[in-house]
């Protein structure tokens, strides 16, 4: 569960840092 966390952050992070 908190690996999905993870994941969703790092996607926004992602989309952020573009």
């Amino acid at each position: 569960m908190a690996q999905k966390l993870l994941t969703t952050r790092s996607m926004k992070i992602l989309e952020l840092k573009r």
